[in-house]
């Protein structure tokens, strides 16, 4: 089958977390044997050898569309679906324009477009006669006051998200969630057609080899922020700096060294950096890095979409401490596949518990042993399958 996969600023090279699901899910419609054309949204910092690289890395045609420089106008006030600025650029004309032509020429079967800002090329899907499938990254409605707080920018920025989202929800062929929480969410908001897919980078991740488990002269516990700028991302760090780090330091002297990833780390913070945490930057050898760890410490997550620095250390086995709120729906359980720990006392009390390599041992494998059966290529690459069968046949 022809798929016209529309997504995003391009996904390479795949690093954060939304580029890698996003980069998977081509290889996962690949895999399942369908010819895949990409038509992604152009940065300006990105340039025709990346566009080169991914093409001929994915063997697959790469189309792109620039971002609009220019992001009010008159037409974006006559709707308050434009408050979306993510859903404007994907309504002006520039866009619709790329995406037609895309169609013309490639005259898929079906369309798989990531990101429920994508809402504005339903109905140029449909006047085709082509059904659609719009995976949600998240439900981004929320996600704004996660990452950037409550102001009134996100505010207004949340009404125009919040109102494209029911358009996505009662116009695509089908809604693809990333848990199933949001799955339902969708289906309250008029959603016929769902269904849950986990990070498509995943099955790669399980497909690693297993990490070990030793007694070390200091226990290594991580915590992954993609950036500090979002706002959740500095709190966590916050956290662990000014609450959890001295505090495991006088119980525990000696045992624990927290090592910090990300970017843009504010100078302010760093420079009071207790003793026992080391901020490591920006990775570029990211995987290798996490496997180094002996716990993931995933904190001050949002509840909207599927944080990869909660279930990546539990995909590879890694004994992870996190809060319920960021499962979305998936059956971890406390205790048993992970800890979970909503205060800074309580991470404290999952870290000393951590300090036995026994307990770390059963509970880092037994995240990996469910991880395997929930995230492996062949469960993931069905529901995959599965969604292009709900929607041809819906």
């Amino acid at each position: 089958m022809k798929i016209l996969v529309v997504t995003s600023k391009l996904p390479y090279p795949p690093t954060g977390a939304d580029e890698q699901d996003r980069y998977h899910g081509v290889r996962i419609l690949q895999g399942l044997g369908h010819s895949v054309t990409i038509l992604a949204k152009r940065a300006a910092y990105q340039s025709d050898a990346d566009i080169l690289a991914m093409s001929s890395t994915l063997h697959a045609p790469v189309r792109v569309s620039p971002y609009s420089s220019n992001t009010w106008t008159l037409h974006r006030l006559a709707d308050l679906r434009w408050l979306d600025g993510a859903s404007f650029e994907y309504g002006r004309l520039g866009t619709v324009s790329d995406f037609r032509a895309a169609i013309t020429e490639v005259k898929p079967e079906i369309i798989w477009a990531d990101g429920s800002y994508a809402w504005p090329l339903i109905q140029v899907a449909h006047a085709y006669q082509i059904p659609i499938i719009v995976r949600s990254l998240q439900i981004e409605s929320a996600h704004l006051f996660v990452d950037h707080g409550v102001t009134f920018g996100t505010l207004a920025r949340a009404v125009g998200k919040h109102l494209g989202e029911y358009t996505l929800a009662r116009n695509a062929d089908c809604v693809v969630a990333l848990n199933h929480e949001e799955e339902q969410l969708y289906r309250t908001m008029g959603a016929d057609t769902t269904i849950t897919i986990p990070l498509r980078n995943l099955p790669a991740v399980v497909e690693e080899a297993p990490v070990s488990y030793g007694v070390t002269d200091r226990i290594r516990v991580l915590f992954g922020g993609s950036t500090f700028t979002v706002q959740h991302n500095l709190e966590g760090a916050l956290r662990i700096l000014m609450r959890v780090a001295p505090e495991i330091e006088c119980q525990a002297p000696g045992t624990f060294t927290f090592h910090i990833t990300g970017a843009k780390f504010p100078d302010e913070v760093r420079a009071r950096l207790p003793a026992n945490v080391i901020y490591e930057g920006y990775r570029n050898d990211y995987s290798e890095f996490v496997r180094s760890m002996d716990i993931a410490l995933a904190t001050s997550l949002g509840s909207v979409g599927m944080h990869g620095k909660l279930f990546e250390p539990l995909a590879r086995g890694i004994p992870t401490i996190g809060e319920s709120k960021a499962l979305g729906g998936y059956p971890f359980v406390d205790g048993e596949t992970i800890i979970l720990a909503e205060t800074p006392d309580q991470i404290i009390d999952a870290l000393l518990r951590f300090r036995d390599v026994r307990v770390r041992a059963r509970i880092g494998s037994a995240a990996r042993a469910l991880s395997e059966k929930l995230f492996s290529r062949a469960t993931v690459s069905g529901l995959v399958a599965h969604a292009i069968n709900l929607t041809v046949g819906s």
